[in-house]
């Protein structure tokens, strides 16, 4: 981060940000973590480089590390608040994969509102958008972004098999499920 700092490299201290607001997020420092996510999302609102889609990635991820720490807090509006917004900027530059990230994020807020209608239309959007990536949808894989759609297409199915909605919430699931 200090050579980032050195040459004025906003793109990368937001990314560096982000990561650390990450790990403290991952082991639970939410305390620790929120601040990096703010600062990141304060620098990169004041980025006014070439490089805008980057630096809006940058900015969907402090959105969405924001959101999950508030998901977290179980300051449910907020999450979905923060989520969106994150959605919104990777609508715009058709970033399927945060897309899908940002839809699996909003379905776990409803799932865990108990709002499982909202929460598996979201889900399956965000698989929808996990195979427009071209990103598998089933398997184990090796790291937390390869599991999490066998995370989302669990959570569809498990809705679904408890008997809490009807088969069909007005989308036509893919056959993978």
């Amino acid at each position: 981060m200090e050579a980032a700092y050195a040459i004025n490299d906003t793109l990368n201290i937001t990314v560096v940000m982000n990561d650390l607001a990450t790990d403290f997020r991952r082991i639970g420092a939410f305390d620790e973590a929120a601040p990096y996510h703010y600062l990141a999302l304060q620098i990169a609102e004041q980025y006014r480089g070439p490089d805008v889609i980057l630096n809006e990635r940058n900015m969907a991820s402090a959105y969405n590390g924001i959101g999950s720490i508030c998901r977290e807090m179980n300051e449910n509006e907020e999450a979905v608040r923060v989520y969106r917004l994150a959605l919104e900027l990777e609508k715009r530059h058709n970033n399927y994969r945060g897309m899908a990230i940002n839809y699996a994020n909003i379905g776990a807020v409803h799932f865990d509102r108990g709002e499982y209608a909202e929460a598996e239309e979201n889900y399956v959007v965000s698989l929808e958008n996990n195979e427009k990536a071209g990103l598998p949808t089933s398997g184990t894989g090796s790291t937390p972004v390869s599991r999490w759609p066998t995370y989302t297409s669990r959570r569809v199915i498990s809705i679904r098999r408890a008997g809490i909605l009807p088969t069909d919430c007005g989308r036509r699931v893919r056959s993978t499920l």
